[in-house]
């Protein structure tokens, strides 16, 4: 896959023809972001910046049932920053969609959730990953066996 490199100071929409390159690899993500990134019409497609398609389509590899870090994420997409990478999530206008609540912070507890870093909303992240079978500690902290590997 082709690299993208984002700055401060980057656009704040993108080449539409960036679908192309994501249509590629359909197989491997998420159906919801598949069918989000191949319509050019959609407006809020037009205003996602690269970085933002990048997230969003790394975090369409985490299956239901695991979560990745923050920190793992940004790796796995080349940057040096887990914020970065956590204010594109909450930025996230397709959720559930593309999955941000598979997202969880380094020391294994939840981290936030639009924006919130506690109350109904992280409640609301926990209890979806719950559902989708993610299992927590006593402390609240995922188990290790429900982590995601990027390969």
């Amino acid at each position: 896959m082709r690299s993208m490199r984002t700055t401060q100071a980057a656009s704040t929409s993108i080449d539409t023809s960036h679908v192309n390159m994501i249509a590629v690899n359909k197989s491997i993500m998420n159906a919801g972001l598949a069918l989000i990134l191949s319509s050019s019409s959609n407006q809020r497609t037009n205003k996602l910046t690269p970085f933002q398609v990048k997230v969003y389509t790394a975090v369409c590899l985490v299956p239901a049932g695991r979560v990745v870090t923050y920190q793992q994420l940004a790796r796995h997409i080349n940057c040096r920053s887990a914020q970065a990478v956590g204010q594109a999530l909450k930025r996230n206008p397709y959720a559930p969609d593309v999955p941000c609540h598979r997202v969880v912070a380094t020391n294994k507890l939840l981290g936030g959730f639009f924006g919130q870093r506690n109350g109904a909303e992280l409640d609301r992240k926990k209890q979806m990953l719950l559902d989708e079978g993610v299992e927590f500690d006593m402390e609240g902290r995922v188990e290790c066996k429900c982590f995601h590997v990027y390969k």
